[in-house]
């Protein structure tokens, strides 16, 4: 609770918030550095149930495929966390300690992380 409200000092601010729509679609839309295949998981999204499922992501070093799997999925993610993992801006190691997903085998983590790695983090200088 805030003991003396007139401490508080908000500030506006733009940023940008990637919001994931299509999940085959967002996922083939880049590159993955190493050659392999994952897949993931999502369990809830309420305002998008069509990305509710399992998908494989292969990728071999340059080109990738996206398809529905049947397979269990190496990791479970929130549709929020999917979005900051295939951005760049949070690893899965990340996104797992935050309870935005839960991996099957921890000891895959090095792999995944460096599966969905990204030479730069995404920047946005909030000066529109």
């Amino acid at each position: 609770m805030l003991l003396e409200p007139r401490l508080l000092h908000p500030r506006w601010f733009e940023g940008v918030w990637l919001r994931t729509v299509n999940v085959p679609k967002l996922t083939s839309s880049r590159s993955y550095p190493i050659e392999g295949s994952v897949c993931f998981e999502i369990k809830e999204d309420t305002d998008c149930p069509w990305n509710v499922g399992r998908f494989r992501v292969s990728s071999d070093g340059r080109d990738c495929e996206v398809t529905k799997s049947a397979d269990d999925a190496d990791f479970q993610i929130s549709i929020n966390g999917l979005a900051s993992l295939l951005s760049g801006q949070g690893s899965l190691s990340l996104l797992c300690n935050s309870s935005r997903a839960q991996i099957r085998d921890r000891n895959q983590l090095p792999f995944i992380d460096g599966f969905f790695g990204t030479r730069y983090k995404p920047h946005c200088v909030d000066d529109f």
